[in-house]
């Protein structure tokens, strides 16, 4: 069955015993330890379909949006313009259903994004700033900073091992 459309009638699952948490050092035991969480919930659960509010629809088209054109110069007000909304009722809309503004939540999904490469490419600072779409190399460097509480030099050379043998 594709689950996507579908959430777990009862999302609670009981287990026997702790893991031990301290195991899963590979990404490959992570990712294990996840799926069979997974397994265990869709064993043990009915799915039944999602009923989206028009509002939830507006904001999964925001971070989709988002999920596409971060790298770009991706504001709300492009997005309200393309999704022919209204910018003011976005932004209230957003704040609402996630607790943060627009600015906050696309700083962090660079951010993230610029994490994921500083551990998994070669690429300077300045062309993975460029790639999540910062064209101020201060901006980038601030903003990150602010987020991981590390300089992305420092973040490189912090997780530059985990990805080996994982």
């Amino acid at each position: 069955m594709n689950y996507k459309g579908y959430i777990p009638e009862n999302n609670l699952i009981h287990l026997h015993h702790l893991p031990d948490l301290t195991a899963l050092q590979s990404l490959y035991r992570q990712k294990s330890f996840l799926y069979n969480l997974c397994a265990t919930l869709v064993e043990n659960t009915e799915f039944i379909p999602v009923e989206q509010s028009t509002k939830t629809k507006v904001l999964h088209k925001i971070l989709l949006y988002v999920d596409q054109n971060y790298s770009t110069d991706c504001t709300l007000k492009v997005i309200a313009k393309q999704l022919q909304y209204d910018y003011a009722y976005l932004s209230k809309l957003f704040v609402h259903m996630t607790n943060m503004t627009f600015t906050e939540y696309l700083n962090h999904y660079r951010t993230s994004q610029a994490c994921y490469l500083l551990k998994n490419s070669e690429q300077s600072i300045s062309e993975i700033a460029n790639n999540c779409g910062y064209n101020n190399l201060r901006s980038f460097n601030r903003n990150f900073k602010r987020i991981t509480n590390v300089s992305p030099r420092r973040y490189r050379e912090e997780h530059r091992d985990e990805t080996v043998g994982t």
